[in-house]
């Protein structure tokens, strides 16, 4: 009895053992499925739930084609294949992951690149083929609550079987430690004024005592910083209002501070917030705008922006290396153009048709020679043969061709990819061209009719010809209206112009600095609103009457851009107008006098000599002494 006694307490010790360390203890494992009696993927974003009861988001984008199946669901086909498939779960707590697998199968020619991470951290990658089923499984663990798988560069339909992950919890829940986390950790913003949004999730910490601490990069010693206001909202995540930035880059750094039960002191992660440096806006190219192009007869030798229209981006021509992620500059389209720049000439393309060549302004002939996903380059155009096309949509086919065979420019909007690249069967996104046009610039001009007069709104700041005469409006009169003569006005300033030869001449456009004070100018500019009536004068000369002001209709409207008078109705002319005054007279009696040689200043007045920086009329002809 003794000994049976004994061999049972050892027998409940063993036990007592084997359970305390674990022995007997599983790994648990969490599964998903898909097919007809699984979890369906028959839209964009559909969720599931996996043996753990873990709620999985399964997002596909590039398709609207998925086909069910007793044993998996197909995603894409042949025609119309996703850009990628993104699998997401979130464990209730971090966990290390020891193992993960994912089953995937395709048809002939599917492709595919698979990987699986917990949180930001990588433990498996893998690719798909067209000829067998391939279970991608895990090389390393990692620990966290965050699940991901991805499939991307995806050609044909795929075959979606199964996810499979284990973890080390034993079944026995983890006792929850106080903790802060925060998401993002690192805030990228641009130059611009950004708000924006930090979650914070709170482990046994009271989120009404939580505190926003700013540090230097070391994350211990104190900071402040000017351009950065963060608080918390009602729901004790942070809020942040970033100033617009004017000069270089800058970062701040802060974390958020609370107390635990036992009122010690719990950080966050140290949160990064980066702001890029002020970029001053791409210098305009005189003349240069970039035009869509609808027809491929309008495909012709020239310069060319490569366009992907729905990401407003074009394939940066500039870099040195073509083939890679996010090979793009930011573009803003207006009604099939896009406004030429510095930015977007570093960017262009050289389509030459006739010998099928394709070159970035970086020097290189792109193109491919076989049927795999990609973009090579070369320094000779004679390496890759491009074909050039406009489709019934409107899209640019851009093949390059090779053995019978061939690829298609397209784009790649995944989100790690953002890349102009050759693809096979027509996969990814349709691109279009936009063709440089170079507008040669004009000289602006003033025409001049047979009454020797008329009103005109500089279109530049601008200088006049000899043959020229401008003047201001100074005073309105009780019957006349009084002129100062100007020798150069600036962009937007209304002016009377006389000529003894009627027709059109063209002005010199000069420096800002050097037009004359035209700020006492009674001459006003309509909006296109200003209708006439009995204080709106405007530049006339009825049948046998003296040119002059005379009042507007009530029922007309002052042309936009065009020139008139406003006076006050108290102030209406003696004569039912206003004439151009003294000055206007001397210049019409100094036209009609025949007198060869004879000088006269600008007041009508004979003289025997002139002087340098004069302005006089000889012969009926203003004459600038310089």
């Amino acid at each position: 009895m003794k000994k049976i006694t004994q061999n049972l307490r050892w027998l409940v010790t063993l036990l007592t053992m084997i359970v305390s360390v674990g022995a007997w203890a599983e790994e648990p494992t969490g599964t998903i499925t898909f097919g007809t009696n699984a979890t369906k993927i028959n839209s964009a974003s559909v969720t599931g739930e996996d043996s753990q009861g873990n709620e999985w988001t399964i997002t596909t984008e590039g398709t609207t084609s998925y086909t069910a199946n007793a044993d998996y669901y197909q995603v894409g086909s042949s025609k119309s294949p996703a850009t990628s498939i993104t699998f997401t779960t979130t464990l209730p707590s971090s966990q290390t992951i020891t193992s993960m697998s994912a089953k995937f199968g395709g048809f002939n020619g599917t492709e595919g690149t698979v990987t699986m991470k917990v949180g930001d951290t990588t433990i498996g990658e893998g690719s798909l083929n067209g000829t067998s089923d391939v279970t991608v499984k895990s090389t390393s663990e990692a620990a966290g609550t965050v699940l991901t798988v991805t499939v991307t560069d995806i050609e044909k339909g795929v075959k979606c079987y199964n996810i499979s992950y284990t973890y080390n919890g034993g079944g026995t829940p983890t006792p929850t430690v106080p903790s802060i986390s925060v998401d993002p950790a690192t805030v990228n913003a641009t130059a611009e004024e950004t708000e924006g949004t930090i979650e914070v999730t709170y482990e046994n910490i009271d989120p009404e005592l939580a505190e926003i601490h700013f540090y230097e990069a070391d994350g211990e010693t104190a900071a402040t910083y000017d351009w950065i206001v963060a608080e918390f909202d009602s729901d004790n995540n942070i809020e942040y209002i970033i100033s617009a930035n004017e000069g270089e880059a800058r970062t701040a750094y802060l974390k958020v501070y609370g107390l635990d039960a036992e009122t010690n002191d719990v950080y966050s992660d140290l949160i990064t917030i980066n702001q890029a440096a002020y970029v001053a806006p791409p210098t305009p190219v005189t003349g240069a705008v970039y035009t869509k192009v609808t027809s491929t007869s309008d495909i012709t030798d020239g310069q060319y922006l490569i366009v992907y229209e729905e990401g407003s981006v074009a394939f940066n021509g500039g870099l040195a290396t073509l083939d890679a992620a996010g090979n793009t500059i930011g573009v803003v389209l207006n009604n099939g153009t896009i406004e030429g720049s510095e930015e977007t000439e570093a960017a262009e393309f050289t389509i030459n048709v006739t010998e099928g060549s394709l070159k970035s302004a970086s020097g290189y002939y792109v193109g491919v020679t076989g049927n795999s996903n990609g973009l090579k380059t070369s320094e000779s155009s004679e390496t890759y043969t491009n074909s050039f096309a406009i489709d019934d949509n409107g899209d640019a086919i851009i093949s390059a061709v090779f053995e019978g065979s061939t690829m298609t420019l397209r784009f790649n909007k995944a989100s790690d990819q953002n890349r102009f690249r050759y693809y096979k069967n027509g996969g990814q996104q349709p691109i279009q061209l936009y063709k440089k046009v170079v507008e040669e610039e004009t000289s602006p001009t003033v025409t001049i009719g047979a009454s020797k007069w008329a009103t005109y709104v500089a279109e530049d700041n601008v200088t006049f010809p000899s043959e020229v005469s401008a003047f201001t409006v100074e005073t309105i009169k009780t019957d006349h209206v009084t002129l100062g003569e100007v020798l150069a006005v600036k962009k937007g300033t209304p002016i009377l112009v006389y000529s003894e030869t009627p027709g059109t001449y063209t002005l010199e456009v000069v420096a800002e600095d050097v037009c004359n004070d035209a700020s006492n100018n009674k001459l006003k500019v309509s909006d296109g609103t200003v209708t006439g009536g009995s204080t709106i004068y405007v530049l006339a000369q009825p049948q046998n009457s003296e040119i002059g002001f005379y009042p507007l209709a009530s029922n007309v409207t002052v042309p936009a851009g065009k020139a008139y008078l406003e006076i006050i109705e108290s102030k209406a002319p003696v004569k039912g107008f206003f004439a151009l005054g003294e000055l206007a007279d001397a210049i019409n009696n100094i036209a009609v006098e025949n007198a060869n040689g004879t000088i006269f200043n600008i007041a009508g007045q004979k003289v025997q000599n002139i002087t340098k920086g004069g302005l006089y009329i000889v012969n009926g002809k203003k004459v600038v002494v310089k």
